[in-house]
């Protein structure tokens, strides 16, 4: 087996690998721990559903994905930016991040009532946006053809950031032939 071949194994079995997680009522969403064995260090995936009367990119039914990682020994909490590789495996996160969000989904009324899925990285944050990048293509190949990714700059709020979305694509039906009733009938001319 060549390099290349053993680096495919490895991403590909990291990513059916995630962490352990489970839902926390104090942070608002689920948890996991890189190392189970350290619980000062853990991160967060929240998943904010807007609906119909959202004021801003969130309206019409969308799921907005917040990610961060926290420490309690140096009380660092909240925090976006992936600098540190010693946080855990950036696959297995992936992974967990994933399939935070394909549970949510697996319910059949949280599905059927989303059409947006979010993610958004500051435009400084280089490698959040690749993880997000990575991520919403992922997710949007796992929940089918029926989505699709795309991403667009940040606005308002949230100018000078990137957003990831995987959108539900809408499936536009032929009109159905016009009746009998429809068509129109011949106009009558008046003959001199």
């Amino acid at each position: 087996m060549n390099f290349l071949n053993l680096v495919d194994v490895y991403i590909t079995e990291a990513l059916d690998n995630p962490y352990p997680y489970e839902y926390s009522d104090l942070d608002g969403g689920f948890v996991f721990y890189p190392d189970p064995s350290n619980k000062n260090i853990f991160y967060t995936v929240q998943t904010l559903r807007y609906g119909k009367d959202a004021d801003d990119f969130r309206k019409n039914y969308t799921l907005e994905i917040l990610f961060d990682y926290n420490d309690e020994s140096t009380k660092q909490y909240g925090v976006t930016t992936m600098t540190n590789a010693n946080r855990g495996d950036q696959f297995r996160i992936m992974a967990t991040v994933k399939d935070v969000v394909m549970k949510y989904l697996g319910d059949k009324r949280n599905l059927n009532k989303i059409k947006i899925i979010t993610f958004t990285s500051k435009n400084f944050e280089k490698g959040k946006t690749r993880l997000y990048s990575t991520l919403s293509q992922m997710l949007a190949r796992s929940l089918g053809s029926d989505w699709e990714f795309s991403t667009a700059p940040g606005t308002g709020e949230d100018a000078g950031a990137v957003r990831f979305n995987i959108k539900k694509k809408v499936v536009e039906f032929p009109k159905p032939a016009a009746t009998r009733r429809q068509v129109a009938a011949p106009t009558r001319h008046a003959v001199k």
